[in-house]
Formats: C-alpha cells, sequence, structure tokens
C-alpha cells in the first residue's frame, strides 16, 4: 500500500510539474518579451530542463529509470574502488536524466533514451 501511495505521489507532482511548465511557456514567456523589450532589447529567456519535459513525456521517464539504475550501481560499485558511496538523489536524478532522455530519444530513440539517461 506505501508504494502506491508513494506512485500516486509522483504521478501527481509529475503532472503538477508539466501544468506549470505549460503555464510558463504559454504565459509568462510572453510577458516577458514585452518587458524585455523596453529594457533590454535583443534579450532571450532562458529556461531551465523542465521545458522539455511536455515534448517527450515517455522519454523522460526512461531516462530517469536509466539514471536512477546507473545511480546505484556506481553507488555498489564505488567502495570497491577504494572511493567515497555517493547517495543517489532522486530529484537530481529526475531533471538530468529525464532531460537526458528526451535528447536520446530525439538523437536515437527508446535505445538513445536509456543510454541518454
Amino acid at each position: 500500500m506505501y508504494a502506491f501511495m508513494q506512485s500516486i505521489q509522483f504521478v501527481a507532482g509529475v503532472f503538477v510539474l508539466y501544468s506549470g511548465v505549460r503555464l510558463l511557456l504559454n504565459e509568462l514567456v510572453p510577458a516577458f518579451r514585452g518587458i524585455a523589450m523596453r529594457i533590454v532589447p535583443d534579450a532571450k529567456p532562458a529556461l531551465d530542463c523542465p521545458v522539455l519535459f511536455p515534448y517527450a513525456p515517455n522519454a523522460v521517464i526512461v531516462g530517469f529509470l536509466a539514471t536512477t539504475v546507473g545511480s546505484i550501481i556506481g553507488m555498489l560499485v564505488f567502495p570497491m574502488f577504494g572511493l567515497a558511496m555517493i547517495l543517489p538523489g532522486l530529484l537530481t536524478n529526475f531533471f538530468a536524466g529525464g532531460t537526458a532522455g528526451v535528447f536520446g530519444n530525439a538523437l536515437g530513440g527508446r535505445r538513445g533514451a536509456m543510454i541518454g539517461g
């Protein structure tokens, strides 16, 4: 039951993230352009990696899962070589792996998303 509730919470969080990205793209970027044209002509809005997530939502999840598996393997292998054990952060894995999955999917399909993640 606990795993089910955590999965529902994760899905709700991803939905909120996607909704926020859509809001940012549709409403705030044009508002920024209007202000920037007066204050700083030729300014370009810089957006973070979640902006890419709505374009390939399945690739985001594949990249996240691939990054998480790779992080766990690295966590287990590093001490064998006398290195420090690094605990993987899931939030970092989601953003970095999801973005890598989107780019990997664009360049190499499913295989690219898994390797990119």
